[in-house]
């Protein structure tokens, strides 16, 4: 992630967390341009993926495997699915 990405959505968290009040002008000024940099929806979903990530515990995303048992049978596939013909 590039490093003025990463700044941007520290200081937007800290923006959403504690508001504008008490900034200075430059803070507000560079709020507002990178605000509007940003804007694109992508950003957001990365942002809210950050958030995900610094959140989990040692801030790495989790990751889920899933299986699923199939209520079919596919005998049609023969040995090309390494069943035989069960």
């Amino acid at each position: 992630m590039a490093p003025e990405l990463a700044g941007w959505f520290e200081m937007r968290e800290d923006f959403e967390r504690n508001g504008p009040a008490g900034r200075t002008q430059e803070a507000l000024d560079t709020f507002r341009r990178l605000s509007r940099r940003y804007s694109d929806t992508r950003f957001h979903h990365r942002y809210e993926a950050w958030q995900k990530a610094k959140a989990t515990p040692g801030g790495a995303p989790q990751i889920v495997f899933s299986t699923y048992v199939l209520p079919h049978s596919y005998t049609f596939f023969g040995t090309a699915a390494g069943g035989g013909n069960q």
